[in-house]
């Protein structure tokens, strides 16, 4: 369920994989997440958020705009 649409940033939950460190994939859970998109400009024309990033705040997870999805180019952006 997404909150604050068209706003600078639009939060919603879901549920998602959770894979911890050390973890391998086939031993995550579904979990809880928050989901936060945001960077809302022009995307080839297209009016949008141009970023995303899911979260897990159960597990001392924060929202870190820079680490996202860039949606316009599939790509992954991390801030480290």
């Amino acid at each position: 369920m997404w909150r604050s649409w068209c706003a600078a940033q639009a939060a919603g939950s879901d549920t998602s994989d959770h894979v911890g460190p050390n973890q391998d994939v086939a031993s995550g859970s579904q979990e809880s997440a928050t989901v936060v998109a945001f960077d809302f400009g022009s995307c080839d024309g297209t009016l949008m958020y141009q970023a995303v990033e899911w979260y897990f705040p159960q597990h001392g997870q924060s929202f870190d705009p820079g680490a996202y999805e860039n949606i316009c180019t599939g790509t992954y952006v991390s801030s480290s």
